[in-house]
């Protein structure tokens, strides 16, 4: 059931606040008004840092500027619809807050920040159409610490002249991931025959990560001392994977053993990180001759044919680590036998006729 209210509530406001809460794009506009918005990226976002009007330590989240170049003043009303889809529900809500403010004259510029909301005067004596149970589910999904729910944050701002044709339209989207951990996939826990570049694959819902791989010292007993010294490369990246650099920084070394972890980084409101540390793991080079484990994967997967895809995929989703030998139909092989394999698969991939995974 859809409610009109003009009360100033903190939820009515806190609702309008979040029209804002998204990165700039290109606006549209006619005539003389143009609307355009700055706001801080973030993967998380509580229900008090939207509260604006009761927030006891309010930080920075948005400007919002509406511009005109008409050289007269104008007067215009702003029209706000905010759309919301539940990633967990998998439920689409539109019009959750439809905000339409009182007419307001609006000189060569305006701007307007969370900050302002309290006290913002074109807020005064506005209409605000609530979809009440829409909210309430919002409210009931949220997670511990009143953090949104996951899912996508879709908002229109149109700015309008009262009685007149110009306007200006923005639509923004912002998706709330609320990442809680980090899984390393590759290279596998303990892996003693890593490639001199290794690929580091890792799982992580947020959109930046911090990669850090430590050389283990002899004097050093365990993988922690080893994590608290002074990486041999530290790089941040938005993906989930990250190839070792051939140039640019210190070389890995056939033999030596190194310790790596990622830090995934959370934008938080207010402009912090919030570091989601995984835990540890090592890996040794391969002497020379020797390939890794998922050296020897990626190899065997290109040989074949693309149907077992799925087997591979699952290895690697599942985190699977060498047992210690290797065996085709049964019969134990060594590595170099495997490698002479793969390479009669590439020029006769229909020679396998099924391929399994032991756990």
């Amino acid at each position: 059931m859809t409610l009109h209210s003009r009360a100033r509530t903190g939820m009515a406001a806190a609702a309008f606040c979040a029209i804002l809460l998204f990165p700039p794009s290109t606006a549209r506009s006619q005539g003389g008004i143009n609307v355009s918005t700055v706001a801080s990226p973030v993967n998380i976002l509580s229900i008090s840092d939207v509260d604006f009007l009761n927030a006891t330590t309010p930080k920075l989240l948005f400007t919002i500027t509406i511009t005109n170049t008409t050289g007269h003043i104008v007067p215009a009303v702003m029209t706000v619809r905010a759309n919301v889809y539940l990633a967990g529900s998998q439920t689409t809500y539109d019009g959750v807050i439809v905000l339409t403010t009182r007419a307001f004259a609006l000189g060569p510029s305006l701007i307007v920040t969370n900050l302002d909301i309290g006290g913002a005067h074109l807020l005064k004596d506005s209409l605000y159409e609530k979809n009440s149970a829409a909210i309430s589910d919002i409210q009931r999904t949220a997670l511990p610490g009143r953090a949104l729910p996951a899912g996508t944050y879709t908002f229109s701002v149109t700015v309008t002249e009262v009685g007149g044709m110009q306007s200006s339209s923005d639509e923004f989207a912002f998706t709330l991931t609320n990442p809680t951990r980090v899984d390393l996939l590759f290279p596998v826990d303990g892996d003693q025959n890593a490639n001199l570049l290794p690929l580091f694959q890792w799982q992580f819902d947020g959109y930046r990560s911090r990669l850090l791989v430590f050389e283990q010292l002899p004097n050093q007993a365990s993988l922690e001392e080893t994590a608290s010294g002074i990486p041999q490369l530290s790089v941040e990246t938005s993906a989930n994977s990250y190839a070792y650099p051939s140039s640019g920084v210190r070389s890995l070394e056939p033999g030596e053993t190194y310790v790596w972890f990622v830090e995934g980084l959370v934008a938080t409101s207010g402009g912090s990180d919030l570091l989601l540390r995984s835990p540890l793991r090592s890996f040794t080079v391969a002497s020379p001759g020797m390939s890794s484990l998922s050296t020897i994967l990626d190899d065997l997967e290109r040989a074949l044919d693309p149907k077992y895809k799925p087997v591979f995929d699952a290895i690697r989703a599942d985190r699977m680590s060498p047992s210690g030998g290797l065996r085709v139909n049964g019969t134990p092989v060594t590595q170099a036998d495997l490698l002479r394999l793969i390479q009669l698969f590439r020029t006769n991939p229909d020679a396998v006729l099924s391929l399994e995974m032991e756990e």
